[in-house]
């Protein structure tokens, strides 16, 4: 079987099974869509992150801190000693 036939058998498959070869191409259209959709918004989410922590820097170093920690759960500034309440 050379290639002309092969091509033509394929082709009389899919004009026999309209439905189902617009389905499948459908369906391949709709995955390609949301794969490139989630990876669009992945990308756009790293950048939102990287320019809020490089602002939470920037603030950070103009305040006079040299230290940013990053956690979890809230963490609490260490008391001062001989500080006073009023």
């Amino acid at each position: 079987m050379n290639f002309s036939e092969t091509l033509k058998l394929a082709l009389s498959a899919i004009w026999a099974h309209k439905l189902r070869s617009f389905l499948t191409l459908l369906g391949m259209i709709i995955g390609v869509t949301a794969f490139m959709v989630v990876l669009s918004l992945l990308q756009g989410f790293n950048t939102y992150v990287d320019e809020k922590i490089r602002a939470s820097v920037q603030i950070l170093l103009r305040s006079g801190g040299s230290v940013l920690k990053i956690s979890k759960t809230p963490t609490r500034l260490p008391k001062r000693s001989g500080a006073t309440r009023n």
